[in-house]
């Protein structure tokens, strides 16, 4: 294939581009939210974060190579407000880069489950306390479910626990009555959970109580042992709060103890201490003693790599839109400002309570990415350009010019999924196509794979690229771009 055609491949999409361009229009009021919190507030931080918010995506700087006709993104400006919904796709498919490989990992040897835990809908001057108080619950969870503690009369060890991974996410209503009020008080702080549980479990779900429906019909039934850890999550939740109630006056936003005039006030303070140490224990028999736990709903996730979704998990704090489908009020805006404010979102327990993602593929990546810049720079010296939103979806509808990025290259070697590397990886000295008939279930790039893996097979079969690493890395300190000898031109010109 021509160098042109695989640098055509790997440029941007223009769906990406326009999704990005719809996305940022609704900044223009989250940049009026920003402002008018400064002002009634007077949150320094969030004066920038108007001015940030306004510009996000609107600035790209390239690296313009006239004879290749290519534009290699150095810098975009984001923002990287939680609120802004392109940022937030942005973490949200970084997480999962991150760690899907893991999962998938995991899913060889354990059963994977989706489970959600939730808690009654709380109002804005009551999330971080709820959030903060979910999360230490949601610990003292994880001690009982891995067998690390007992309950006498209940035993988890044989459910063979081995990790879990929860994403906080937080919804939230609006009503509009009649009379034209809105309500835009009532937030559904909730755990996205993947739990790894040893495999050939078998949850019969058999069990129906007040979770089961919606809207007076039946959606759900559900295994003894979710209904165990409903009432269990409950348990803890309730004894958790209790401890939290009994020191802490829940507050305003800012801190400050809400007045007497406010419609809340009252029905949140300090309780006094106890004095019975077995307070909030928890044990079989007060399990028992509740009719009703908190919902807790899970499902298993298909073992086959292709039906594996992780989405759920990974997605933000919250969506910036209600569940009306609506964007957030400006009230909204400010509960989840506060309420959120320096909050761990993402957690894991067990066996990924520290979670790193194996780099090496992405590093060879990072790698290969460097040496095409480097195999381009020798041809010609680029100069650079700059584009707004607008420009760069005009530049693409008009075929003015390709955009690249690292990301995007990324992308497209990763649309193949393990076992297709390791075929190539298998026939690196003469890489073989997929068939038409291989090609309706997915998008194959063979050539750009192809080039990849003789790179990598150069560097392992020959001293071509031996030094390659270290080349970069001096090249990086000296701000240089990488410089390739003719040997080593003369192998990217063979295999583009």
């Amino acid at each position: 294939m021509e160098e042109a055609e695989i640098l055509k491949m790997l440029s941007i999409e223009r769906d990406v581009i326009a999704e990005t361009l719809g996305s940022t229009r609704l900044n223009e009021t989250l940049s009026e939210y920003y402002l008018r919190l400064y002002h009634e507030y007077n949150i320094v931080t969030a004066l920038s974060e108007s001015e940030r918010v306004l510009e996000c995506s609107n600035k790209w700087l390239c690296d313009y190579y006239e004879k290749s006709n290519v534009s290699d993104v150095t810098y975009v400006s984001h923002c990287r407000s939680r609120f802004c919904l392109t940022c937030q796709k942005l973490l949200q498919a970084s997480r999962l880069n991150r760690f899907a490989p893991i999962l998938i990992d995991a899913a060889r040897t354990y059963d994977l489950y989706h489970i959600v835990f939730s808690i009654p809908n709380v109002p804005g001057v009551k999330l971080k306390a709820s959030v903060r108080l979910m999360a230490k619950a949601f610990k003292r969870l994880i001690v009982f479910i891995s067998g690390r503690k007992n309950i006498a009369g209940i035993d988890f060890k044989p459910y063979g626990f081995y990790a879990c991974l929860r994403a906080l996410e937080v919804t939230y209503h609006t009503k509009v009555r009649k009379n034209g009020t809105i309500v835009d008080d009532d937030f559904h702080p909730h755990y996205h959970c993947i739990f790894a549980f040893k495999k050939s479990l078998v949850f019969e779900k058999t069990e129906i109580n007040a979770f089961s429906y919606d809207d007076s019909i039946l959606t759900d039934k559900f295994s003894k042992f979710e209904v165990l850890i409903q009432k269990l999550w409950r348990l803890i939740v309730d004894s958790e709060r209790e401890k939290v109630y009994r020191y802490v006056e829940v507050t305003d936003k800012l801190g400050k103890s809400l007045p007497i005039t406010h419609p809340l006030y009252g029905k949140f303070t300090a309780k006094p201490k106890k004095n019975n140490k077995r307070d909030g224990a928890i044990t079989l028999a007060a399990i028992d003693s509740l009719e009703l736990g908190y919902s807790c709903k899970m499902s298993y996730i298909e073992p086959d790599e292709d039906k594996l979704n992780f989405y759920e998990v990974f997605k933000y704090a919250f969506k910036i839109t209600s569940e009306e489908q609506e964007l957030f009020t400006y009230n909204q805006f400010v509960s989840l400002y506060f309420g959120l404010k320096n909050i761990r979102t993402i957690q894991g327990y067990g066996a990924w309570s520290k979670l790193k993602s194996d780099d090496d593929f992405d590093d060879s990546v990072d790698e290969f990415y460097g040496v095409l810049i480097g195999y381009l720079r020798q041809r010609e010296q680029p100069y650079v350009k700059q584009f707004d939103l607008n420009g760069v979806l005009d530049a693409i509808d008009n075929s003015e010019t390709v955009f690249i990025t690292k990301k995007s290259l990324m992308q497209w070697l990763k649309r193949a999924d393990e076992r297709q590397r390791e075929e190539f990886a298998e026939n690196l000295g003469n890489p073989q196509p997929f068939t038409a008939s291989e090609k309706h279930r997915k998008v194959y790039i063979t050539d750009i794979m192809n080039a990849f893996y003789r790179y990598l097979t150069a560097k392992r079969t020959s001293d071509l690229f031996a030094d390659i690493r270290e080349q970069e890395r001096k090249a990086k300190e000296e701000k240089q771009v990488l410089t390739l000898t003719p040997e080593q031109l003369s192998f990217l010109n063979s295999i583009f």
